[in-house]
């Protein structure tokens, strides 16, 4: 799951370096441009992964359900959350879908991708954790 999540920072950073080197609006990262899933999907598909890709490392444990996408963007605070596992908040590992209490992952707009180990929440009070799209 954090590889996966890490693939999908790549493109959303490669898509939002190339909108800005054009000129352009950033729209690389979900809360780019619309702020929108829908909008960040377009972005990346099918320039930089293809549809199958790009749901395959969205979806953990076979649903794209299972992640949570967090309305970041290029121009936020690098601490930002961008995708994480449903089951991780700010401070706490919930009891539900799709790790339960045995931990989660997520990454940010800088990159930094982190796996939580079952219920030891700190690595998520130092992330940003914004409003979930």
């Amino acid at each position: 799951t954090t590889s996966n999540y890490r693939q999908l920072y790549i493109a959303s950073q490669s898509a939002s370096l190339d909108a800005s080197s054009a000129g352009g609006a950033n729209a690389g990262f979900p809360g780019d441009g619309l702020g929108t899933i829908a909008a960040w999907t377009a972005a990346i598909v099918p320039n930089y992964l293809s549809g199958t890709a790009f749901t395959n490392l969205l979806s953990v444990k076979g649903a794209t359900t299972n992640t949570s996408v967090y309305n970041a963007s290029s121009s936020g605070d690098s601490s930002t959350v961008m995708l994480s596992t449903k089951n991780l908040s700010s401070n706490s590992v919930a009891n539900s879908a799709p790790y339960n209490l045995k931990g989660g992952s997520f990454v940010t707009v800088s990159g930094s991708a982190v796996s939580v180990t079952g219920t030891n929440a700190s690595p998520t009070t130092n992330a940003v954790w914004t409003n979930a799209l």
